[in-house]
This record gives C-alpha cells, sequence and structure tokens, in this order.
C-alpha cells in the first residue's frame, strides 16, 4: 500500500532525503518550473493554483508572521508556476479522492496548505468559487483532474506526495496542530516507483478523468449548491464584474509495494 510505503520512508530516510518545516521554502519548492510533468497525490482537491490575493486575505490566519509578505510571495510563485504550465503545456496531473472531494465542499478544510487558515477551513462561498475556477483550469489545459475511488487511493488525509517537475519526490505529513513537515526524497529508485504509480492511476477503470472528471466536479457543486439554495443557503451565482475582474490580478490568464514499484491495484 502507498501509505506503508510512505511510513517506510519516512521512519528510515536518511541522506536521501532533506526534511523542511519552512512554509516560505515549501511553497518555494512546490511552485519551481522545470522540464518535467509535475504530478500531486493527495485526500482533497489542490486549490493552491486557484488562490488570488483576495482569497488569501479572506482565508489565512491574520497572526501569521509577515502576513502580507507571505501573500505577496505565495502570489508571485503561483503565478510563476502558472506561466511554466502554460508554456511548457503540460497540465499539473492532481489526483485525489471522491471523498475529499465532498469533505472539501462539506467542511471547507484543507490539508495542503503550509499555513494557518481562519477558523481552520475554508468558508463556504468560496469553497465553490475555487471548485468553479479549478473547472476553468482543467478547461484551459492548466490542470488534469484524475478522481480517484476511495479503496483505491492508500494514503491518509495527513499526506500529500508530489512528482515536482525537476524530477523530485516530495512527501508532506500535516499534524493535527496545524504545521506541516517536508521531506524532499531524490533517491531515483524510489522517485521511478513512484512514477509508475501515477501512470498506472491513469490506467485504472475506477479512476475518474478528462470531462468526465469535469462533469463529477460540477455535479458536486451542483448538489450542494441545490441543497443549500433550498435550505437558504449560499446560493453558487457568478458574480458578474467584481469577481470576474479579481480572478487573475496577480497570475496569467489562463504493481506492487513501493519497495518494488508501486500499483494501483
Amino acid at each position: 500500500m502507498v501509505h506503508n510505503s510512505f511510513e517506510n520512508i519516512w521512519r528510515n530516510s536518511e541522506v536521501l532525503i532533506n526534511y523542511n518545516d519552512d512554509a516560505t521554502a515549501y511553497v518555494k519548492n512546490i511552485f519551481r518550473p522545470g522540464s518535467l510533468q509535475h504530478r500531486m497525490l493527495e485526500y482533497g482537491p489542490d486549490i493552491r493554483l486557484e488562490l488570488i490575493d483576495g482569497i488569501c486575505k479572506d482565508i489565512l490566519a491574520n497572526d501569521i508572521p509577515e502576513r502580507e509578505t507571505y501573500i505577496d510571495t505565495l502570489l508571485q510563485d503561483i503565478a510563476k508556476f502558472r506561466t511554466s504550465i502554460e508554456e511548457d503545456e503540460k497540465p499539473v496531473k492532481v489526483y485525489f479522492t471522491r471523498a475529499g472531494l465532498r469533505r472539501f465542499v462539506e467542511s471547507g478544510r484543507v490539508d495542503n496548505m503550509p499555513v494557518k487558515l481562519k477558523n481552520n477551513n475554508i468558508s463556504q462561498e468560496i469553497r465553490f468559487k475555487l471548485l468553479e475556477q479549478l473547472i476553468d483550469d482543467m478547461d484551459n489545459n492548466i490542470q488534469s483532474i484524475y478522481i480517484v475511488n476511495d479503496d483505491v487511493f492508500g494514503v491518509t488525509d495527513k499526506e500529500m506526495l508530489e512528482l515536482d517537475s525537476n524530477g523530485h519526490l516530495i512527501m508532506t505529513r500535516s499534524s493535527q496542530s496545524g504545521g506541516m513537515q517536508f521531506m524532499d526524497v531524490s533517491e531515483q529508485g524510489l522517485i521511478n516507483a513512484f512514477h509508475d504509480f501515477f501512470e498506472n492511476l491513469e490506467t485504472d477503470s475506477r479512476v475518474t478523468m478528462g470531462d468526465s472528471a469535469k462533469m463529477y466536479i460540477q455535479d458536486i457543486i451542483n448538489e450542494y449548491n441545490s441543497k443549500l439554495s433550498s435550505g437558504g443557503g449560499y446560493s453558487l451565482v457568478k458574480e458578474p464584474e467584481e469577481w470576474q475582474d479579481a480572478q487573475h490580478p496577480q497570475r496569467p490568464a489562463a504493481g506492487n509495494n513501493i519497495e518494488n514499484n508501486i500499483s494501483p491495484a
């Protein structure tokens, strides 16, 4: 299982892994352009590429040290990363679970943010906006989404794996306190095994991808929006110019076990 492999690597890591607890360094590490396909495996949808200035100010805790500087740096790094995706025409591939998508819509909980959120979650209104923008990114070839059946996944909501565009494997674990620890793995055998695992996911019948993934996300949005509307809650309506004009000011438009190669089965 991927989770067991994650545990073994975490416990037995030595010189092949660099630990990092600094959020700013983590952001720079994740959003660095390179020549390879960038892949992310996590429990719920990845909303980091959808962040803009107004949303960051709404969702990030007010007591973050040098908060304004952190937000500026984050948005600059996201903009650079999006530019590299558009120039290389290689969308980020993101793999997450059906349960993780529903949990995000219902609770606004995210596990991949290296800094504290207000109230430890994202507000209802912003959740829908982020998912709508995610669909736009799928249309614009910024993200390629793979929604994985829960029984196939094998990683908990505390863990995240990334094969970055420079060929490194980045393993992330979040804690109960809201902190995160990051490991940068450079051992080629491990990287190749996880690469094979991702390749296998993309041919697994239990994984929803392409237009089907986009329709699935839209159906989830519509389902929860209908419940909220009938109950007098937030209704997902595209806000005319205020939201549209604010969307892009800071960024450009548009196997086996790990020891022997992982497989999703």
